[in-house]
């Protein structure tokens, strides 16, 4: 054989799959649209408007025109660049259409003066969303179009659609605690919330509301709702069962919700799939059930489709009241189209559907993809769809496999359902929580059978016989499930390594897993297995990408360095009190599994300078005064000094000076030892000139 026709034989299969994987261009969409959304966010200056549009129509005529000839490659192209293009358009909208004035510094005391759109009841405090109408003497154009403000006293007897007036501090969004830290400032932004703040006094009733907006009424119904099932499960169950019916999880104690993450079972507090999943099938199979008992409905009607309408509307009802989370607006959409696709006689469950989920959810709120109940819900979802369509293709092959052990199939399938979600899900876990549930497939397959067969069912008829007041054994005996659910997750939770922290991974380990796992879902042919491939690049990139060695924290106020002590890594910190927030997050971005209180305070401390020795032989000096700063000069190679006056000695200092001026300018600081040499990374470089760091 010659050595063109065996090439020639070799692309036959090439082009087989190629042929088959363009069929199924609607999965890569959303996947184009979200590169789109991406290339915005890694800006670093705000584009011009016109940038999105005029790309969108480019790709638009470039396939237009391909379709009309013999283009087929050029075909394929456009169609990338159509989707790139248009979620990078629709970002750009997006962020125009909720731009709003955003405090630059902090004020008050002031009074505000607005209308409540929603109260968050923690288990020590009340927060408040207000729109604003006054806040002190600031000018109607600088007033932000929400304000979100604390209060820990006593609760309030105010409810959404109010107009209220509350005395507070109030501060700009936060920044991220560290480079390429999680941007909370972004998020707001995209809320529309403009400052944050605390009060001294409480809120007081200016107005009451007469007739509530529908958001307002709804408000106050998920609110109305979460006590009336709290005051029927129990002091300790009550607020996670409010949370699995109205989505409001601020009520949780901090203890069940730390056991939760540590086993796995996070997910039980995010109303998602499994949710929406078992609301929507309950009442499906449950109205199908019952319109079957009559022989005249089951002869001569769809029943099926009634039965569909029936628990699209249950899923809208229940969206509605759990506050339409990113997560939950992904599980009813998926809901939505597998009922619709009953009612036209098609298949209810497909990869197709997820894609068309997304492209929903990408088309009404694009910033969605930055949240990691996006990312993760998704990632379950499409990893599921894709082992249950392989393993049915299987299973159609042995018809009696199908029918015996019905028990022994119930739960290989959980099992298998936790196994894959846990691993879809795990490279976003530790890429935004850095931590791992070492017995989440334990936790998973014990918790699960109770929630699924028990506690959510009898919350569905409980929460029917709200209106006529027979709902009280049922919650009860809810409350009694969910107390044995919290005792196993304790008992999981205390077991040896329940919970590993993770060091931070780099971005691009992260995104090569991803990659990894959407070539292994999305494609049918055998191109599928070079999406394992990606794994260990992106376990080498985990291993030689550096990690910092320095943290300087907002204004200078801390600073922490990495040291090994005995082969152990520990943070000496400059203050264990101060910044306590931003430490605990340099702690976790590194893997290190205990409290401040455990690390050590910098080791040398005389005549107001602290010394350290850092890693690569430099030492780095802490001081808090222009004389201490002036000699630590000449002692250190790194001097962090907390001081506002820095003028005189900027240019005679010859180690690298770091003041709460030059900090404050470009926000908190990594340094990294590179090649034996200091390398700085800043929040203000990373974060660029985009409308929500405009303050």
């Amino acid at each position: 054989m010659t050595t063109a026709r065996f090439f020639s034989n070799a692309r036959i299969p090439w082009q087989a799959w190629a042929e088959l994987e363009s069929r199924r261009f609607i999965l890569w969409a959303p996947i184009c649209m979200i590169v789109g959304i991406g290339i915005y966010f890694t800006l670093f200056t705000e584009p011009a408007l016109a940038i999105g549009p005029v790309a969108v129509s480019l790709a638009a005529v470039i396939w237009g025109v391909s379709s009309y000839g013999a283009h087929a490659k050029t075909g394929f192209f456009a169609k990338v660049l159509f989707f790139v293009a248009l979620g990078f358009a629709l970002i750009q909208f997006r962020a125009m259409a909720v731009d709003a004035p955003i405090l630059s510094q902090k004020a008050g005391p002031v009074d505000v003066v607005g209308t409540l759109i929603a109260i968050e009841d923690r288990p020590s405090a009340q927060r408040y969303l207000i729109e604003p109408d006054e806040i002190g003497v600031f000018p109607k154009e600088r007033i932000p179009k929400r304000v979100r403000i604390t209060w820990r006293g006593a609760p309030v007897q105010a409810t959404p659609g109010d107009k209220i007036r509350i005395r507070a501090v109030l501060s700009p969004p936060p920044i991220p605690v560290s480079p390429g830290g999680f941007d909370y400032g972004r998020q707001l932004y995209f809320e529309q919330i403009g400052a944050l703040g605390f009060s001294y006094s409480g809120a007081m009733v200016v107005e009451k509301a007469e007739k509530p907006v529908l958001s307002a009424q709804l408000r106050r119904l998920r609110n109305a709702l979460a006590d009336h099932i709290m005051a029927r499960t129990g002091e300790r169950a009550g607020p996670v069962a409010a949370a699995l019916m109205t989505g409001k999880r601020e009520r949780i104690p901090e203890d069940i919700t730390q056991n939760l993450r540590d086993t796995g079972l996070a997910h039980l507090l995010a109303i998602s799939g499994l949710h929406m999943g078992l609301v929507c099938g309950f009442l499906f199979f449950t109205l199908r059930f019952f319109f079957a008992l009559h022989q005249g409905w089951a002869t001569e009607y769809p029943i099926k489709k009634w039965a569909a309408l029936g628990a699209l509307a249950g899923g809208a009802f229940y969206l509605c009241l759990s506050g339409a989370a990113w997560s939950a607006q992904r599980a009813f959409i998926m809901a939505a189209i597998s009922f619709i696709a009953i009612l036209v006689d098609r298949r209810a469950i497909s990869m197709r559907n997820v894609a068309l989920a997304a492209f929903v959810i990408l088309i009404l709120r694009p910033e969605a993809v930055l949240s990691a109940g996006f990312q993760m819900s998704f990632a379950a979802v499409m990893a599921l769809i894709a082992t249950y369509e392989g393993w049915d293709r299987k299973r159609r092959d042995n018809v009696k496999d199908i029918k015996r052990r019905p028990t022994l199939k119930f739960f290989s399938g959980l099992a298998m359902t936790s196994l894959v979600a846990g691993l879809a899900t795990a490279p976003f876990a530790i890429y935004h929580f850095n931590r791992i549930a070492a017995f989440g497939l334990v936790a998973n397959l014990v918790v699960m059978p109770i929630v699924t067969l028990f506690i959510m069912p009898v919350s569905i008829v409980a929460l029917a016989l709200v209106p006529i007041g027979l709902d009280a054994p049922l919650w009860w005996a809810v409350g009694k499930g969910i107390e044995i659910v919290l005792w196993l997750t304790n008992q999981i939770a205390n077991w040896p390594s329940a919970a590993v922290l993770v060091p931070q991974w780099p971005k691009t380990a992260w995104l090569l897993s991803i990659i990894g796992m959407i070539t292994l879902c999305l494609f049918r042919s055998p191109i599928r297995l070079a999406g394992l491939l990606a794994f260990p690049v992106a376990f080498l990139f985990i291993m030689l990408t550096p990690k910092p060695i320095i943290y300087i924290g907002e204004d200078a106020k801390n600073v922490g360095v990495v040291t090994v002590e005995e082969g152990r890594q520990r943070l000496e910190l400059m203050s264990r009190r101060r910044s306590r927030f931003a430490v605990e997050t340099w702690l976790e971005g590194y893997g290190i599994n205990e409290a401040i209180r455990d690390q050590p305070k910098f080791g040398e401390c005389k005549k107001e300078i602290c010394m350290v020795n850092v890693s690569g032989g430099f030492t780095l000096a802490a001081t808090e005064t222009i004389d201490a700063t002036a000699k630590a000069c000449r002692m250190a190679d790194i001097v962090v000094a907390r001081i506002w006056d820095e003028a005189q000695l900027r240019e005679s200092c010859p180690a690298l000076l770091l003041t709460s001026v030059s900090v404050f300018e470009t926000g908190p600081i990594s340094i990294y030892l590179k090649n034996d040499q200091l390398t700085l990374r800043d929040v203000a470089t990373e974060r660029g000139d985009r409308p929500w760091t405009m303050y």
